[in-house]
């Protein structure tokens, strides 16, 4: 149900948030490769979605964290990784700006800011 004098005073109405089915072929990514990165991988690869990892090192440098995630997990530059569906950015405070830079264009993906500035 809309509410009306929201929408009369002109204020954005959410959408309803879409059903998990919805969800189901997403491509997940990281850009950093920490805790935070791959907790959240190691939840939503037993559910059947793909991860791909990234870092500032290049891909190369993943294969222990891939290994360790197992099927379904791969490596990829930031860039390959930013191209997915849902991207989460999960680098150090210092490297944020950087990483968001070095991905280029961020039209039409999802972006998760789990960055955390008052852990850095």
């Amino acid at each position: 149900m809309l509410d009306r004098p929201a929408v009369q005073k002109g204020l954005a109405i959410p959408k309803p948030f879409p059903r998990e089915e919805q969800f189901e072929a997403f491509i997940k990514a990281t850009v950093g490769v920490g805790t935070v990165a791959k907790t959240i991988a190691r939840h939503v690869l037993p559910l059947g979605h793909q991860v791909v990892l990234s870092n500032s090192r290049g891909p190369q440098s993943l294969a222990a964290d891939v290994a360790e995630l197992g099927s379904g997990a791969a490596a990829g530059t930031a860039k390959e990784a930013a191209a997915q569906d849902l991207v989460v950015l999960a680098a150090n405070w210092a490297n944020v700006q950087e990483a968001l830079f070095s991905v280029g264009d961020r039209a039409g993906r999802i972006l998760v800011d789990a960055s955390n500035r008052v852990a850095s």
